[in-house]
């Protein structure tokens, strides 16, 4: 009797280990996931909520920045790993170690159950994108067709433009459906189309109208839109001379689903834009599978002034 008790205990305490070693294994397997970048490519970490924060600790070899729930991470070639530190609106604390690898995955969707940590509460909530109710009325149509979508921003964005870009905004909105400045600078995937049809530039701001044309069947959904300035003559560590341009805000930026057959119309601004000749300006809109990159000569064009 005593032997079966001794040994009953012996086998829940082998149990007990064997759980709590799961979970530490569990946690560590958090900790140190790894994130594998390519030269002249990027990953993308995909969350569940909008980024808050994010630190990464090589910033000589990686750089890492983020548009609401996602994630570039681009690097070099480089023996050298480092971290990457992220927390989300939603409280979530993530953990990650970066580095190079010759065949990497490119595209990673991060649960909350990969989280290290749940800080504070989670009560906190990003405003609703508010979704669009056009409908294509013939999608057999081979021509696209330009529709006049409503323009709508959310509480966090009406506020933003309440205290200081209101007038402004409502300057850019004018320019919507104006005659094209230029008809040739544009870039192309498949059935889907990017064109900047104007820049406009006043005392303090540029203004830059462009579309996306869906000659197709199938919706594309931009997951984001990057705005930047590269060298022309891409360097080894071509990564690492590119400067992220940061818009005021884009007229229609939360209409992000493209319908067959239709043109979307945007207007984005920015602060006073100076391009040098040696550089160029470029226009990034990502769908998975559909990305677009427009590279843009900004010297050479004739930019109107807006008053």
């Amino acid at each position: 009797m005593l032997n079966e008790m001794k040994s009953r205990f012996l086998s829940g305490r082998k149990l007990t280990l064997w759980g709590v070693g799961l979970l530490l294994s569990f946690q560590c397997f958090a900790q140190t996931q790894t994130i594998e970048i390519k030269e002249n490519q990027t990953s993308h970490l995909i969350f569940h909520s909008d980024i808050l924060y994010i630190d990464i600790g090589d910033n000589e070899n990686f750089i890492a920045d983020y548009t609401n729930n996602i994630i570039r991470v681009k690097g070099i070639k480089t023996d050298r790993q480092t971290n990457l530190t992220v927390m989300t609106k939603d409280q979530h604390y993530y953990s990650f170690f970066v580095q190079y690898s010759p065949t990497p995955q490119l595209n990673y969707f991060i649960t909350p159950q990969m989280a290290i940590k749940l800080l504070g509460n989670t009560d906190n909530k990003s405003p609703p994108t508010l979704p669009t109710n056009q409908r294509v009325t013939n999608e057999d149509r081979m021509n696209t067709r330009k529709v006049n979508l409503p323009i709508r921003y959310n509480a966090l964005e009406q506020n933003r433009l309440s205290q200081a870009n209101l007038s402004l905004y409502r300057k850019a909105v004018t320019l919507l459906g104006q005659a094209h400045l230029y008809d040739y600078i544009g870039a192309r995937h498949g059935d889907i189309q990017l064109k900047i049809t104007g820049i406009y530039h006043s005392l303090k701001n540029c203004f830059m109208v462009y579309e996306i044309r869906n000659r197709g069947a199938i919706p594309y959904d931009i997951s984001y839109t990057e705005f930047g300035i590269k060298e022309r003559k891409r360097p080894k560590k071509s990564a690492l001379h590119e400067k992220k341009l940061a818009p005021l805000f884009t007229v229609k930026e939360d209409i992000t689903r493209v319908l067959p057959y239709q043109v979307n119309e945007y207007v984005v601004v920015f602060g006073k834009i100076a391009i040098p000749s040696d550089r160029l300006f470029y226009m990034e809109v990502v769908e998975d599978g559909r990305n677009i990159t427009l590279d843009i000569l900004f010297h050479k064009l004739p930019i109107k002034r807006f008053y």
